[in-house]
């Protein structure tokens, strides 16, 4: 029901039985319908006070920086004035997406579908030639990751995004390179004994930059700083991994080789990019 019809409701008060129940003209935050999201989702919620306090915090929670006087306000206002406590314990805010350094706008035409990143089929990417065989759902989450700084605003840039797909394909490449040389090997890791005693130098840096890059990517993700992780992933993949680790075994991956250190090098190169995969 809304004015002008709601007017026409009222009720008599059954305490005095002479006065009439009506409209206010004041008006409750709207969002406090959201913010009441913790008693909506337990399972059961009569009424009761033994049963009010019993909802749980969210681990996480995510909007946009508009949220800041709306849905994060609503609900911690919502939790502290009832239950003295919080209702979330952490809370990521991102901002607008801009184009040309504008707020993207349907109504103006300047809005960017990820669809059309995805497939390819965006305008910005076909009318130039080397950007037009770029699509992929990878290049898309890898590219709105690395750019995206917690609550601030981030400008679409179609060359940032070409040179993301560079990334994407590289480490792609390496797979590729990898599959090859050890299916023509006849590479089986099931059937392979890792002895770390016959580890070369080389091997045993790869590992140690592993170790440290999974550590360094689990610190990042635990306190959400997500930007930084793409740099992480990108300066391990393609530096250590594709410009250092397989050009110095080239020849020793090679099917023709007959060094001994062959099957160890990948043993440590199927390890390695399996738990890069996991990460």
């Amino acid at each position: 029901l809304h004015r002008p019809g709601i007017d026409e409701v009222t009720w008599k008060c059954k305490k005095c039985n002479s006065g009439i129940k009506k409209r206010i003209p004041d008006i409750l935050d709207v969002w406090l319908d959201s913010g009441s999201v913790v008693w909506a989702a337990q399972e059961y919620y009569s009424g009761e006070s033994e049963n009010f306090d019993s909802w749980v915090s969210a681990d996480f929670i995510l909007e946009g920086k508009d949220q800041i006087r709306g849905w994060f306000n609503s609900l911690l206002c919502s939790a502290m004035v009832s239950s003295k406590r919080k209702n979330y314990n952490a809370c990521y805010m991102h901002g607008w997406t801009l184009r040309d350094k504008v707020k993207m706008s349907k109504s103006k035409g300047t809005q960017i579908f990820p669809e059309d990143l995805i497939e390819g089929t965006l305008d910005d990417l076909q009318k130039k030639k080397s950007y037009s065989n770029i699509k992929g759902i990878e290049t898309f989450r890898y590219y709105s990751i690395g750019v995206t700084q917690p609550g601030r605003d981030f400008n679409f840039n179609t060359k940032e995004y070409a040179d993301t797909y560079k990334i994407i394909n590289t480490i792609w490449n390496i797979y590729v390179y990898a599959s090859e040389k050890l299916n023509l090997a006849q590479f089986d890791r099931s059937k392979i004994i890792f002895d770390e005693g016959n580890l070369g130098i080389l091997d045993k840096w790869l590992i140690s930059r592993l170790n440290s890059t999974i550590k360094r990517v689990t610190e990042l993700s635990d306190n959400f700083k997500l930007p930084w992780i793409t740099g992480e992933l990108k300066e391990f993949i393609i530096n250590d991994i594709s410009r250092w680790y397989i050009m110095l075994n080239r020849e020793k991956l090679d099917i023709y080789s007959d060094s001994p250190d062959k099957f160890t090098i990948m043993t440590v190169l199927f390890d390695i990019l399996f738990k890069v995969i996991l990460l």
